[in-house]
């Protein structure tokens, strides 16, 4: 229920405070004097949008609202939001900005959210709202609760929340698998080419390294060459030299040797040079293959980034995922046919209660057409005739109906759209009317009726008073009133009044407290400003019939 509510600066409120309770409460005084503002901030503290042209020239305006009652959690998980059973809600508007700033418990959040939070809790009928009846979800809803389906409606809502779900994740699983079929040529031949280059050792940095070490080698094996020429492999070569000068040898055989010793042992030690240089040209031959091995490498490597418009960590990372995608792909087939076996179960579950769901509302469509005629009846409305049109759709969280509430107010003219038909007034107590029928299964909390007294007076207006006081017992129920038949039946009496002072006219709210009190407005209801004995008897009267329901 909304326990508390303050004004500041709310169009001609200055400020008030006003503490509520639960049951009837009514709010009088006279035309003009401003009860539907009360109402209209009640409707901003619901997340209403704010109509600025109302507001144009004031000063910083804030309502505030304690609200006790338990938010759904699963919208409050949704926005990660901690509330318990007490709700403080602050509106602060900027109406020279046209800013809006609310506040719940003290965390900011926007109309949005506060609108999904007091949705289901909170209902207002008036002339400035948007009238709740017109919606063909509402519709429904209403419908549903005079049936009694809330249980079978709850079970095959969690049925249709697991069957999106599910639903949901098998399009996931489709769109993967369809992604992998598609790519797997693709991502077979990358995977190979990417294993040719040992992806998953490579070094990039480590091989250019090694690159630029043995291009660097490269240019010895010309100096080698040349030294081969110059030791042994040419003509003129320092061995054949010194062959040529041992030939001589034998003309010295009876002189000195040594020299040619001499020249036989560097002979030697050229040739194990010489060994040693082959050595050499033999490695640097190794090196130029690895050298052109390595440069085909690094070109591999150069064309698969840009292939795959990736670096090396990019290829990397690929090759893996490539990998995990294939390996699971048969895995991914099995699961995708097990999701579609369960889809098909649930959906075949969710047609037979959607059925079972449709026959009920269909035959308790024409109960509530009959009472609700019935009711309209009592409530002045001399002739009605009304219908519930169904239509089918594609399935969703209410079933597969959509129903529409058609009327008809006199007998020469067809039965046509709420919408197209009610007035402001009428629709305040055709939604009486059908909230009275309802009233056990009905969720909201709080309902709000601005024009529920257009155009009716005498045994009519006594029957909405009643009614409203039935339809607050467990609930709390607003109402404004110019008429006494209702007011008496307020367990909440508030006076409105509009009171000059020096520099503007300012509009005040008095709670009625006293038996006095009520006695007196309930008078004046009944006989304008002369309040005389008769009209405070009349008064009496009427609170006691009140008293009494």
């Amino acid at each position: 229920m909304l326990c508390y509510l303050r004004l500041k600066n709310y169009l001609l409120i200055p400020e008030i405070e006003l503490n509520f309770k639960d049951g009837f409460t009514c709010f009088t005084g006279e035309t003009g004097a401003g009860k539907s503002m009360i109402l209209g901030s009640i409707e901003l503290l619901k997340g209403e949008r704010v109509d600025w042209k109302i507001f144009e020239g004031q000063k910083e305006v804030i309502i505030e609202g304690i609200f006790r009652l338990k938010p759904d959690k699963e919208i409050l998980n949704k926005y990660d939001l901690q509330i318990e059973d007490e709700i403080f809600i602050q509106r602060v508007l900027d109406p020279e900005q046209k800013i809006s700033k609310i506040r719940i418990n003290g965390i900011p959040v926007s109309a949005s959210i506060l609108k999904e939070i007091f949705e289901k809790y909170i209902e207002i009928h008036g002339q400035h709202s948007q009238v709740y009846l017109l919606s063909k979800d509402n519709q429904i809803d209403i419908l549903d609760a005079f049936a009694g389906l809330s249980k079978k409606l709850k079970d095959f809502k969690d049925l249709f929340r697991n069957y999106k779900k599910m639903k949901k994740e098998y399009d996931e699983l489709k769109r993967n698998y369809e992604r992998i079929l598609s790519m797997k040529d693709f991502m077979e031949h990358s995977i190979k080419e990417m294993e040719e280059i040992n992806i998953e050792n490579i070094d990039t940095e480590s091989l250019f390294d090694e690159y630029r070490k043995l291009y660097s080698k490269k240019e010895l094996k010309e100096k080698i060459n040349e030294i081969m020429f110059e030791l042994s492999e040419g003509e003129e070569s320092i061995v054949n030299k010194l062959n040529k000068i041992l030939k001589y040898e034998n003309l010295f055989k009876e002189f000195n040797l040594q020299p040619f010793n001499m020249v036989s042992d560097a002979l030697n030690i050229l040739q194990e040079a010489e060994s040693e240089f082959v050595k050499m040209r033999f490695e640097e031959e190794e090196d130029e293959k690895k050298l052109e091995n390595l440069q085909n490498l690094l070109q591999k490597i150069e064309e698969l980034k840009r292939k795959h418009r990736t670096d090396e960590k990019g290829l990397l990372f690929l090759y893996k995922k490539w990998k995990e995608e294939l390996e699971s792909f048969e895995k991914l087939f099995d699961k995708l046919k097990d999701t579609e076996i369960m889809l098909n179960e649930i959906e075949n579950k969710l047609k037979n209660m959607a059925e079972e769901i449709s026959f009920l509302r269909k035959t308790k469509a024409e109960e509530l057409k009959y009472k609700l005629v019935e009711e309209l009846h009592k409530l002045g409305f001399s002739y009605v005739k009304f219908e519930i049109e169904f239509s089918e759709r594609e399935i969703y969280e209410k079933g597969k109906d959509e129903v529409n509430f058609l009327i008809s107010t006199s007998k020469d003219r067809k039965l046509f759209l709420l919408s197209k038909v009610a007035s402001g007034g009428e629709l305040s107590r055709i939604m009486l009317a059908l909230k009275t029928l309802i009233t056990k299964e009905d969720e909201k909390r709080i309902m709000i009726f601005d024009e529920v007294d257009v155009g009716i007076g005498g045994e009519v207006a006594r029957i909405v008073g009643k009614n409203l006081k039935k339809l607050s017992k467990g609930k709390q129920v607003f109402c404004v009133t110019h008429l006494p038949q209702i007011a008496c039946f307020a367990d909440h009496h508030y006076f409105v009044y509009k009171e000059e002072t020096r520099y503007r006219t300012i509009v005040k709210v008095k709670e009625l407290k006293s038996e006095s009190e009520r006695e007196r407005e309930i008078a004046r209801m009944i006989a304008g400003e002369k309040v005389d004995e008769n009209s405070l008897k009349a008064a009496r009267t009427l609170l006691k019939e009140g008293i009494k329901i």
